[in-house]
């Protein structure tokens, strides 16, 4: 059966905006540089040892100051980019953690961003109480959203408010929505 040429067109947008986002977050992907031609535009490479530093780093590199943080586990990508909404909310740089203990360079990098706030995007089912506990004895005020919509009744075409947008259910499968949000997507 043949899809309509939409569908094609949002798959592949929405599978290139996952791919962008991940490279961002995963050290394992190594692309060349590209040439630029003509622009005064700089590419800058951003590495780490890890996802941690890496997290770390893309943060340090887009501000020198930050209220708020959002923090999410690092254990599994798709953590990290279930967050992207709320960190888009809340405008506010990711960072990672681990599920019992706050790696040291998390620590360093909210401390030299001067964070007042940290939201954690989880209920407290993958980042334990005692991530919460380290947050709090720095002195950083913390909250707690999740970043995943838990509906058991969510049907594929269905629109739900999620994160500040508002988000289409393209579709379900074994409990699990594939959601698409054309807001975002317009406005990249």
């Amino acid at each position: 059966m043949k899809k309509p040429k939409h569908i094609l067109n949002v798959t592949l947008t929405l599978t290139i905006t996952l791919t962008l986002i991940l490279s961002m977050l995963i050290p394992a992907v190594f692309l060349p540089e590209p040439a630029l031609a003509n622009t005064s535009q700089t590419i800058s490479r951003l590495t780490g040892n890890d996802r941690y530093d890496l997290a770390a780093e893309i943060a340090r590199s887009n501000s020198t100051r930050a209220d708020t943080v959002l923090l999410t586990f690092g254990g599994n990508h798709q953590e990290i980019v279930t967050a992207a909404p709320l960190a888009d909310k809340h405008e506010a740089p990711v960072l990672l953690t681990r599920r019992n203990t706050l790696p040291e360079i998390t620590k360093r990098t909210l401390t030299k961003l001067q964070v007042k706030n940290v939201i954690i995007a989880d209920g407290t089912t993958v980042i334990s109480p005692s991530v919460e506990a380290e947050l709090k004895a720095m002195g950083l005020n913390v909250t707690r959203e999740s970043a995943i919509v838990s509906r058991s009744n969510v049907a594929a075409g269905e629109k739900i408010d999620f994160g500040g947008y508002e988000w289409r259910v393209l579709d379900v499968r074994d409990g699990r929505a594939l959601l698409l949000s054309e807001d975002v997507i317009e406005s990249r």
